[in-house]
């Protein structure tokens, strides 16, 4: 673990300027209330807005996300959960519980219920056959839903929590609560009306969000600086942790997508490999968010960041290092890397129709060094070594092209 501790103190004491590694922003909307909570179905993305309202967003297209429809209510809503065709909506105002709306039709959202509870939920997550509904409650522990007539939803059980329970992620009958003073909980549910502990895993500072994926717990919070902790769940009564990762602020999100980890914290967006759960590495960070970050859903390379008075960010993760584009069409004539001296000479219009589109120019680890305009760039600041060119896109509007270039004096 020594060397995990150096990478630890490495993150946290970072002193590069570049605020972004192996991440971009491709898209983003702009939205008139501050934004929380954001989950991705199909083409769209719901994003739940402090004051009390339901933005459905069309994402089809990641580079132009825009609102397709509102439902607004006079309540604060925290998070929001998806089923067919009906969105829940967690509230704090002239109700605790969560809201009702019917999404059948995107741009008119509508409410068809209400449900009060004795205390609102800072979270809510659906079972995978949509029956049961679980809403982490603050100081009022784990509260279970019967959602079998999803528009009369009902209280069947609920488990006390220690302290002040915050996120929750399911797992087959498994239920995997953070409690903010005590670590992970592992619950079973299933028998709803009668949740129990199994197991749990102490943690240092605050517990605040997780995901599971396969035999881990990912949980991020904070101690002295913000932490992405990675628990073996494989035997649920003896859950452990073996490993964790630093980086700057407290996570307050978390999002697994294959081999990564999307950690969410007030400066921005961190990704983690999970690849070894014993030796994480920081692969990629966004830190150009306008305000303060919320909560993340990741589709692929891609995440859905809510920034509370700006709206939802999408960034796209680039993996790890960069590589020249492997498809023809995306290629210019020359073979081989381009080598320059001094000046990087990019026209206005390259081979095969390609255009100029906010091209930059990228180090070996997917860092921007240079924005690139056409024409003559000035490269004598940067060290000699290989480079690559991207934002070269075609007309037709086919894939970012990246191409090799090497520096020399």
């Amino acid at each position: 673990m020594a060397a995990l501790a150096m990478l630890v103190v490495g993150i946290v004491t970072r002193t590069d300027a570049a605020d972004t590694l192996n991440c971009r922003l491709v898209g983003s909307c702009q939205l008139p209330y501050a934004v929380i909570g954001v989950v991705l179905s199909g083409n769209f993305a719901y994003v739940s807005g402090s004051y009390g309202s339901l933005f459905v967003l069309d994402v089809s297209d990641p580079t132009a996300p825009h609102e397709v429809g509102r439902f607004d209510t006079a309540d604060y809503c925290n998070s929001v959960a998806v089923s067919g065709d009906l969105a829940y909506l967690t509230a704090y105002g002239s109700f605790d519980g969560f809201w009702i709306v019917d999404i059948s039709d995107p741009q008119e959202p509508y409410a068809v219920g209400r449900y009060s509870s004795p205390c609102g939920g800072d979270d809510i997550v659906l079972s995978s056959d949509f029956d049961y509904a679980y809403m982490p409650a603050d100081f009022n522990g784990l509260r279970v839903l019967d959602m079998s007539d999803p528009l009369e939803p009902y209280e069947v059980g609920h488990w006390d929590g220690l302290g002040k329970t915050r996120g929750v992620a399911l797992s087959a009958k498994l239920a995997y609560v953070t409690d903010n003073d005590s670590g992970l909980q592992i619950l079973d549910v299933s028998n709803p009306k009668a949740p129990y502990e199994v197991g749990c895993c102490s943690l240092p500072g605050n517990a605040l969000s997780v995901a599971v994926a396969g035999d881990f717990a990912y949980v991020g919070g904070a101690d002295l600086f913000g932490k992405l902790h990675v628990i073996d769940v494989s035997n649920p009564q003896k859950p452990h942790e073996v490993g964790w990762v630093g980086f700057r602020d407290l996570g307050a999100g978390v999002a697994v997508s294959g081999d990564f980890v999307y950690v969410l914290s007030p400066l921005g967006l961190y990704v983690i490999d999970v690849t070894d759960p014993q030796s994480l590495h920081l692969a990629g960070w966004y830190e150009g968010l306008e305000f303060h970050p919320v909560d993340v859903a990741v589709s692929g390379n891609l995440a859905y960041v809510t920034d509370y008075e700006s709206g939802l960010k999408i960034i796209e993760f680039m993996g790890e290092g960069v590589e020249e584009t492997p498809n023809a069409e995306a290629r210019t004539t020359r073979s081989g890397a381009t080598v320059v001296r001094g000046v990087f000479m990019l026209s206005a219009a390259d081979s095969r129709q390609q255009t100029v589109d906010g091209a930059e120019l990228l180090d070996a680890a997917g860092r921007n060094v240079l924005e690139l305009k056409p024409g003559a760039n000035d490269v004598r600041a940067l060290a000699p070594g290989v480079y690559f060119v991207r934002g070269l896109k075609t007309e037709d509007g086919r894939p970012t092209a990246v191409r090799k270039v090497i520096v020399a004096r």
